[in-house]
């Protein structure tokens, strides 16, 4: 009897492995099958996919100078830069794009993301009445609820980087070769949702200082995985394509998020990271930026209403300006120029900006949308020097074409 009950056993084994292998396969292939239509859907449809279009003018036919316009896009193509675009009052007055990058081509955004996914999926939250920035981020991280500290986290403060959790870096430095939790951070993209909620510990008490974290945001894509996951949305991904990308009419081959496209798995939901990985054309940022410029409309068409874009933009004084040190001071994952940082800029402009000099710049007053990505312009450092190398080779001189026509003459 024990030697039938150990075939049984045996039989079963082999029938539970074979089983486990087919769902495996099955699981890889199905991988496979949706990075092969991501890269056909990127690579070959896009070519019969509708164009991002554009009404044009000239750019003095705005008072703004040309020349001066020409001159700074030889500056840029001397630092690197792949693309660059200006929109005056929903025209595009300038567009060149380099050897690297066209019209069409997708390039990274870094942080960028932050603003622009993390932005708009916030937004999107804020519109539909999914989420209240006041809400304790505990309410959606179970983990945050006994903790002293972290229980008092808001969604404001995730999104205005006030939440006191520390960034995952070291003097200046990012990257997988930092020790500890840091380190893992940067090298576990996968996992980094959970890093940021379990190990990234609080440098000071929520709402009472500021320091930038990718954490911070990292944790916040968890919470909007749950958020969206409870609705017909599904995802991040999803919620940007209905209610954003669509009705704004940026084809699929102009955008992707999350290192590649496919979600990641974090307690059986699709999970997008908003801190980084996603890339867009720059038209694609450009049309992003009309909507913010026009207070969440489009050709008729209420994308966002205008208190959530307002909200998203505004810089409540939280936290406090002394706190700021050489940062722009945050609205809701944008930056804003609410305390002078661009001297240069109006002080109702407001940024997405990632490593690199990727950025999108819009600036309500003036009726104008900035859009730049390629490489550095000068010290790729997240620091004062990245904030003043943004404003005097990119910022001052547009401004000088905007301003000083008559100089040219």
């Amino acid at each position: 009897m024990s030697t039938r009950l150990s075939r049984r056993s045996v039989i079963f084994l082999l029938f539970a492995l074979s089983s486990l292998t087919l769902a495996a396969t099955g699981k890889r292939f199905l991988t496979q099958l949706r990075a092969a239509s991501y890269w056909f859907s990127q690579n070959v449809l896009f070519k019969f996919a509708k164009k991002i279009t554009f009404e044009t003018a000239t750019p003095e036919s705005f008072d703004i100078s040309s020349a001066q316009l020409n001159q700074l896009t030889t500056a840029l193509k001397a630092k690197n830069t792949h693309s660059f675009i200006v929109v005056k009052n929903d025209k595009i007055i300038h567009e060149w794009y380099g050897d690297k990058d066209g019209m069409h081509d997708k390039h990274r955004i870094a942080s960028g993301a932050k603003a622009i996914v993390g932005g708009f999926a916030l937004a999107i939250a804020l519109n539909d009445q999914l989420i209240d920035i006041q809400e304790f981020a505990a309410t959606y991280v179970p983990q945050w609820e006994s903790h002293p500290q972290k229980s008092k986290i808001t969604i404001e403060q995730l999104a205005r980087h006030s939440s006191g959790l520390e960034n995952a870096e070291e003097n200046g430095q990012y990257g997988p070769q930092l020790e500890g939790w840091k380190g893992n951070y940067w090298r576990n993209r996968e996992n980094r949702w959970k890093i940021s909620i379990d190990q990234a510990p609080l440098i000071f008490s929520p709402g009472t200082g500021y320091t930038y974290s990718n954490p911070g945001t990292s944790a916040l894509s968890y919470i909007f995985a749950r958020i969206f996951s409870t609705t017909s949305l599904a995802n991040v991904k999803q919620a940007l394509q209905t209610k954003v990308m669509k009705p704004l009419g940026i084809p699929d081959y102009a955008w992707s998020i999350n290192y590649g496209g496919e979600p990641f798995r974090a307690n059986d939901m699709d999970l997008y990271y908003i801190d980084g990985g996603a890339a867009f054309t720059a038209r694609a940022l450009a049309r992003l930026g009309e909507v913010m410029l026009n207070k969440g409309k489009w050709q008729g068409k209420t994308i966002l209403t205008e208190e959530v874009v307002s909200t998203l933009v505004d810089y409540n004084g939280r936290p406090s300006p002394d706190t700021l040190s050489n940062f722009p001071s945050p609205g809701l994952l944008w930056h804003t120029n609410a305390n002078n940082t661009f001297p240069s800029l109006p002080k109702d402009a407001f940024i997405a900006a990632g490593a690199s000099h990727q950025i999108l710049c819009i600036i309500p007053s003036l009726d104008i949308v900035i859009v730049r990505m390629g490489d550095e312009l000068g010290p790729a450092q997240w620091y004062e020097e990245y904030w003043q190398d943004l404003e005097s080779l990119l910022f001052q001189p547009i401004m000088s074409a905007v301003n000083n026509l008559s100089n040219t003459d």
